[in-house]
């Protein structure tokens, strides 16, 4: 592992290798964490012979999965100290979305265990689980939170849930204006997991675009609040279709290696040939962004940001995870793969100081509200907030 690291890893000379010889006798992931340069939070390694979901999103893991994702908190009616688990999110096709669980709902019970974080994880994967589904209403006389409502739901054992990246798509016309709107889970370009040589998803996103310049969409809002893998040549490709329409051949983002790999450095470009001929014609494009967002999504917004101007590029939601770094995978002969950081992702200018996340224009926490609605809808207050946002220039209002 030492040996690995010194070859491509971005700290390479801030590692720590001064391990006592107790710390050779413990697992590979733990012996590789100990080597990492202490503000390194994106480096990783995975067991080979294990099925796991290294781009797990919260409690939503798709290789073995219920197909849901969810908050645990306590009593949002403030009646009890009680805790309850805010579903955010239902996989087509899952078992939670075959048994009726849907966005919004709160669960109370597992198997008539009270929920709590101790015991989250069951809701997770494995065997068949029957859960207690309350929703909350408001009384507006006396202003209070109330729960209305009980129901069991039984899901089936958990299985492979595909993580289909465009959950929703969808175009509409708003104020003389033809508004695209496209949900982004993971800037892949096909489900590796089934084909490692597959192109799906890649081939999905152009028939997307292809329906949106159909249409004449001249707005598009793209949500990446759940957005946490993806890969460069997919990230040059939606980027294209942004912006490649007016600024086709130039530079879109940059690579940054340590100084001695310095000639593995390379520039990303617009690229026009990319969106078979359905590059949309924008001056600006809004991204709905949470906590989740991660990586290869914010490398899309902050190149964009540059291109097309900060004020040009509407962000709704909440400040992103901060990953302005890139891995690479590296095999090794003990059933591990080594992702470490091996360089910095930057603008056109080669600014990569995003670290600390990249800030909404409009900070909205969805988590604050008492309901939840499908994506794509207007009563759903992320997509309400990114539709605004077109046509209010002053955020504050």
């Amino acid at each position: 592992m030492v040996g690995i690291l010194q070859e491509s890893y971005l700290w390479a000379d801030q590692m720590k290798t001064d391990i006592d010889w107790k710390g050779y006798f413990g697992s590979g992931e733990t012996f590789f964490k100990k080597l990492l340069y202490p503000k390194d939070s994106w480096s990783y390694c995975t067991i080979d012979t294990v099925q796991a979901d290294k781009f797990a999103r919260g409690y939503f893991n798709h290789l073995n999965s219920y197909g849901m994702d969810f908050d645990v908190m306590t009593d949002p009616t403030g009646g009890t100290n009680r805790s309850y688990a805010r579903v955010l999110y239902v996989a087509t096709g899952s078992e939670a979305d075959k048994a009726g669980v849907q966005r919004g709902d709160f669960i109370s019970f597992i198997n008539g265990n009270r929920v709590a974080t101790s015991n989250a994880s069951k809701m997770v994967s494995g065997d068949s689980i029957t859960l207690t589904i309350n929703h909350i209403e408001y009384n507006i006389e006396e202003e209070l939170l109330y729960w209305a409502d009980t129901t069991e739901v039984v899901l089936g054992k958990s299985s492979y849930v595909e993580d289909y990246p465009y959950f929703v798509t969808a175009a509409f016309s708003y104020q003389s204006r033809t508004i695209g709107y496209m949900m982004d889970t993971r800037l892949i370009a096909g489900p590796y997991e089934k084909d490692p040589q597959s192109v799906e998803y890649r081939d999905d996103m152009d028939s997307i675009f292809a329906t949106f310049k159909s249409l004449g969409v001249n707005e598009l809002i793209v949500d990446l609040r759940y957005c946490n893998r993806g890969e460069m040549s997919m990230v040059e490709r939606l980027a294209s279709y942004i912006a490649a329409y007016h600024h086709d051949g130039e530079a879109f983002l940059t690579s940054h290696w340590r100084d001695d790999l310095s000639s593995h450095n390379a520039e990303y470009n617009y690229d026009l040939s990319l969106t078979n001929g359905n590059a949309l014609d924008l001056s600006r494009v809004t991204f709905i962004t949470s906590r989740y967002t991660t990586g290869p999504a914010e490398w899309l917004i902050h190149g964009l940001q540059h291109t097309l101007g900060a004020d040009n590029v509407h962000i709704i939601g909440l400040t992103t995870a901060g990953q302005n770094v890139m891995t690479s995978a590296v095999s090794t002969d003990f059933s591990m793969t080594l992702y470490p950081v091996v360089a910095y992702v930057g603008d056109a200018t080669g600014d990569y100081d995003y670290s600390a996340g990249i800030a909404p224009t409009f900070e909205v926490d969805e988590a604050s509200y008492v309901h939840m609605y499908n994506f794509g809808g207007f009563e759903e207050i992320l997509f309400f907030d990114a539709v605004y946002s077109l046509f209010h220039s002053n955020q504050e209002e």
